[in-house]
């Protein structure tokens, strides 16, 4: 699968029901061994929990530049061990899965990918234009 929105993650966007300003805006490592991306996938509870290696803390110093990129500091992961990732999705988080938004997954361009956890941080570091555009 190729970098993309999630359909209804667009549509939060657009309607600013996810204001990646002003929400919590994280990231979850994913074994692609136990997800298969779906567009139609909504929520974080719509994810294999056992596809979910970690999950980031908020993003830091997020901006939205030239009118349309987003852009924050790296994510940082804390992750023991655990399966090997491939992906990465970016979700607004609410405190619970059930409403937690999904906005983008990507699993190519990444650099370091895949990664099997060794018991340090993992940093995923957005590219120089961003994480996503709209």
């Amino acid at each position: 699968m190729a970098n993309t929105l999630f359909t209804k993650g667009k549509a939060n966007l657009l309607r600013n029901d996810i204001n990646v300003l002003g929400n919590n805006i994280k990231i979850m490592l994913i074994d692609l061994a136990d997800y298969t991306f779906d567009d139609t996938d909504q929520f974080v509870a719509d994810v294999a929990s056992g596809s979910i290696v970690g999950r980031s803390a908020n993003l830091a110093n997020k901006t939205v530049s030239d009118g349309a990129a987003f852009k924050s500091d790296p994510a940082v992961v804390s992750v023991v061990t655990g399966d090997q990732f491939e992906a990465f999705i970016m979700y607004q988080d609410t405190g619970s899965d059930a409403t937690s938004r999904l906005i983008l997954f990507q699993d190519t361009g990444v650099t370091g990918l895949p990664i099997t956890p060794d018991g340090s941080d993992v940093r995923i570091t957005p590219n120089a234009s961003g994480w996503f555009a709209l």
